[in-house]
């Protein structure tokens, strides 16, 4: 559009090249759909905050009065965010321990009419001996943390009836759902906390505000506007956000139980476009199809795509690899470890390898063992490089050697343990290159999470 700000550049003779014409027609597209986005996009607000000049008015009188209303109207949403919370903490309180004692409950599924006595004292013995046996610790419980995984198991029923056979299907489906009700109280029992602390920071800057003459607020308008500002914003906004990964349907809410899960473990609240981004990379990802997602400084790439796409991937079909810069590899194993160090259990692994590091199975079947135990794996550009290029060296020994065979054989004269050493290293080089095959195999079939892809290509 002719509003565009980069429009007074385009004829610059540097700005008419392919990549610069390619780069400037993009941010006009970004730009234009930016306004697009934003010109139909709900705006929530806090009442009586939403005029922030008036709080600046030269008349002290109108000024005040607005300062006073805003201040009673955040002491309204403290009480409502306060009552709300405390409601939800002591219904998770409550709630948990039952948890694991629905689980864990031995039911007496024998009826009293039609059953035969000796079927009841048989059923009636292999119930007693089944509950002494775990009162003697012979047999496992289900324990809090491992209910709460069994949400998002392909076959959670079935992992809760492996420790306690004697649950019922119906049993252990409103079990599961008590799960997730739970775990959506929770999240909003921190989602309160946070609007909460907002909702004080806010009505503290007020009463400040409030305190100052008419003078001394025009001379403070610079720094407290945006800070109030912003916190309506964000109030506001908290208050009104929708669960991003819940949808209704014909037979009542929908929602991705992973999505829930990763929330409830790092206490935060997700945002539409990670939650959009996560979905698209994943189902890309299962179709075989690379794709690159930008996102701003603090958009949680590391700490929400990355272990997301990690949880969603690791299947234990595909072998799920992050590359990382150097610089990123501590952090990045760090947050990978933090993520799945508690209800979902992922192990971490760190892939090392340079061009003198010598190929053995092993490496192969520990990331067969990884994929098969859906861990992650983490590496850095070099070593995926140097399996690479170790790769083709092989294959060029193995050629070289296929191209000269009788170089072998050439010098009769030559010792028997010459002619033994070549023949090693040639089986050598043969057996390196089918371990490197399988490994980049085992990559091709997985899948790579790329983090700061600009500087890893």
């Amino acid at each position: 559009s002719s509003g565009f700000p980069f429009e007074v550049v385009s004829s610059h003779e540097a700005a008419r090249t392919p990549v610069a014409t390619a780069m400037i027609e993009r941010m006009r597209d970004d730009s234009i759909a930016h306004a697009d986005a934003t010109r139909h996009a709900f705006v929530a607000c806090l009442r009586d905050c939403t005029d922030i000049d008036a709080f600046y008015n030269d008349d002290s009188t109108r000024a005040d009065a607005a300062l006073d209303a805003a201040i009673l109207s955040i002491i309204e949403i403290e009480k409502a965010v306060e009552a709300k919370r405390a409601v939800d903490a002591q219904a998770v309180s409550l709630v948990v321990p039952l948890l694991s004692a629905a689980a864990n409950a031995v039911e007496d599924t024998i009826k009293n009419d039609g059953a035969a006595t000796e079927e009841k004292n048989e059923h009636t013995e292999t119930t007693s001996t089944f509950v002494l046996d775990r009162l003697a610790g012979n047999v496992p419980e289900a324990w809090p943390e491992f209910v709460f995984g069994a949400l998002i198991s392909s076959c959670g029923e079935a992992d809760i009836q492996r420790l306690n056979p004697y649950a019922s299907d119906e049993r252990v489906r409103f079990t599961l759902q008590l799960v997730a009700i739970t775990m959506l109280r929770a999240n909003r029992v921190g989602a309160l906390s946070r609007c909460a602390g907002d909702a004080v920071e806010l009505r503290v800057a007020l009463e400040n505000l409030r305190k100052l003459t008419t003078a001394q607020r025009r001379e403070n308008r610079a720094i407290s506007a945006p800070h109030i500002a912003q916190l309506t914003s964000t109030i506001a906004s908290r208050l009104g956000a929708p669960r991003a990964y819940a949808a209704s349907s014909t037979i009542g809410p929908m929602l991705d139980p992973r999505f829930l899960v990763f929330e409830f473990i790092w206490n935060l609240s997700l945002r539409q476009k990670q939650v959009d981004i996560v979905r698209n990379l994943a189902h890309d990802a299962e179709n075989g199809i690379s794709r690159v997602k930008q996102m701003i400084m603090g958009g949680g790439k590391t700490t929400v795509i990355a272990p997301m796409l990690a949880l969603l991937l690791a299947d234990g079909k595909s072998l799920v690899v992050s590359i990382v810069p150097k610089a990123l590899l501590e952090m990045t194993r760090a947050q990978m470890r933090s993520s799945f160090s508690t209800i979902v259990t992922k192990r971490v692994y760190t892939l090392h390898y340079d061009r003198s590091t010598v190929i053995k199975p092993a490496l192969r079947q520990s990331l067969e063992a990884a994929r098969d135990a859906r861990a992650v794996v983490v590496a850095t550009p070099t070593s995926i490089k140097s399996i690479m290029l170790a790769y083709i060296e092989a294959l060029q020994k193995v050629r070289d050697e296929a191209k000269h065979p009788r170089r072998i054989v050439l010098h009769p004269n030559q010792p028997n343990a010459s002619r033994e050493e070549k023949l090693r290293e040639i089986e050598s080089a043969a057996g390196q290159a089918s371990e490197l095959a399988g490994v980049l195999s085992l990559f091709r079939s997985g899948a790579m999470l790329l983090d700061e892809v600009d500087l890893i290509l």
